[in-house]
């Protein structure tokens, strides 16, 4: 099987390093450290910095997002949420809706009492 390479849905800012140290087999922490080296040593050519933060940008603009099922806690709430929502708008069509017509206010701040 030929592997690929893929953007992480785990990763820090867009997941290129973290997609990088999974197709290598390592651990993103190196990868990570590899940028930031990278971008210390071209500090010694000033125009260089910007070779390293427009190679990332277009490692993220190009590596396709890795399918996962949810990348993290809140996409897998906003997943649960969104399917509960269609059901909310779903089975609020079939419902009678009830107009109240007839009510009284009461103070519930003093038990109740008129």
């Amino acid at each position: 099987m030929k592997k690929k390479l893929y953007r992480s849905n785990h990763g820090l800012v867009c997941g290129v390093c973290t997609g990088i140290a999974e197709y290598f087999g390592i651990h993103p922490y190196i990868v990570r450290g590899l940028f930031l080296l990278a971008a210390m040593v071209a500090e010694l050519f000033p125009p260089m910095v910007y070779v390293v933060i427009l190679a990332y940008i277009i490692l993220a603009l190009v590596m396709p997002r890795k399918n996962d099922t949810y990348n993290d806690v809140l996409t897998m709430l906003h997943g649960m949420f969104a399917e509960a929502l269609k059901r909310d708008k779903s089975s609020s069509n079939t419902k009678q809706c009830k107009k109240v017509t007839d009510a009284t206010e009461k103070d519930i701040t003093k038990g109740g009492k008129d």
